[in-house]
């Protein structure tokens, strides 16, 4: 409802804070999950946490002051999350990984993604699109049309590792280390099917 803003803030687990005055947040609650809160996704009252190890720790936040555990994956390690109504996409060591939220109590992992991708370090959902960035793999897509099974698209942006992956309408913008920036077209690909590159810098 926009009132409430849910921060991951590592060993200590997540902070919630009261932004009904933007000027002047007030902290009103957390919990102490049991690994490294990297990410945060919120859908409803059922908050995300990549937390390292376990994967992901899933909290009831009903009562934003008093955040509930409702469960946890503990498969791995994951440093993202990002959800589309019960589904959850991790960022993790081996993919892209899908987790069934139907459940929170008992969290399935449904598949990976991106198997041979190599380690994913940030996730962006665009309408019905998840771009996410790797080390095996460049400038990863998938249409989540079909949330628990998406399909993986070839996008011609392999070299080098993105560290960094924002989506915006028709562009994706990604963060490396040389060139530092680069800037993609999503929305017409070329006649092989890969996207385009318009910009890159640095």
């Amino acid at each position: 409802d926009g009132l409430y803003a849910y921060l991951a803030a590592g060993p200590g687990g997540i902070h919630v804070l009261d932004i009904s005055d933007p000027g002047r947040p007030r902290r009103i609650g957390g919990f102490n999950t049991r690994g490294f809160a990297t990410r945060v996704a919120v859908s409803g009252n059922l908050l995300c946490v990549a937390d390292g190890t376990p994967a992901l720790t899933l909290l009831d936040v009903s009562d934003p002051s008093n955040p509930v555990y409702r469960g946890e994956l503990d498969d791995g390690a994951a440093s993202e999350v990002v959800m589309l109504g019960s589904v959850a996409y991790l960022a993790s060591s081996d993919g892209i990984r899908v987790v069934d939220l139907t459940e929170p109590s008992v969290p399935q992992m449904l598949t990976n993604a991106t198997p041979g991708a190599g380690s994913v370090g940030t996730l962006s959902l665009q309408g019905k699109w998840l771009y996410g960035s790797s080390s095996g793999q460049g400038l990863l897509a998938l249409d989540v049309s079909d949330s628990r099974a998406p399909r993986s698209v070839s996008t011609g942006l392999r070299a080098g590792f993105f560290t960094g992956v924002a989506a915006l309408g028709n562009r994706v913008a990604l963060a490396g280390s040389s060139p530092e920036l680069t800037v993609v077209n999503v929305s017409r690909p070329d006649t092989q099917g890969q996207f385009q590159v318009e910009d890159r810098r640095g």
